[in-house]
């Protein structure tokens, strides 16, 4: 079965609203280097970038929009990337302030810092 090089990752619990004109949808947008976060009008809200190297990624850029901000998109956003990352068998550098703040805090993903 081939992989598509674009993957809709279901958003957390947390994420998901009751009300669909709430929801936030999630790709991994792999040609792109990125991680995209769409409302339910499919404009994007929020991504996190990064760039590659042979057994790295440096996550350089996470952005969500202000009107959503506190919702926890941009943790979310880091949180596939480092899905993505391990499952691709690379590390992680996280240069960008947000991804920094994220790994500091989340004990599980130490094992994917470089």
């Amino acid at each position: 079965m081939a992989k598509s090089k674009n993957q809709e990752i279901p958003a957390p619990g947390i994420e998901k609203a009751k009300n669909e004109k709430n929801a936030i949808h999630y790709q991994f947008e792999k040609e792109r280097n990125r991680v995209a976060a769409y409302d339910h009008n499919k404009h994007e809200v929020g991504e996190c970038t990064f760039f590659k190297s042979k057994n790295l990624w440096t996550i350089d850029h996470t952005f969500v929009d202000p009107e959503i901000r506190g919702q926890n998109v941009a943790a979310y956003l880091i949180k596939i990337i480092v899905e993505q990352a391990r499952n691709e068998n690379v590390k992680i550098v996280p240069l960008c302030s947000y991804a920094k703040k994220e790994f500091m805090k989340i004990d599980e993903y130490k094992d994917i810092l470089y």
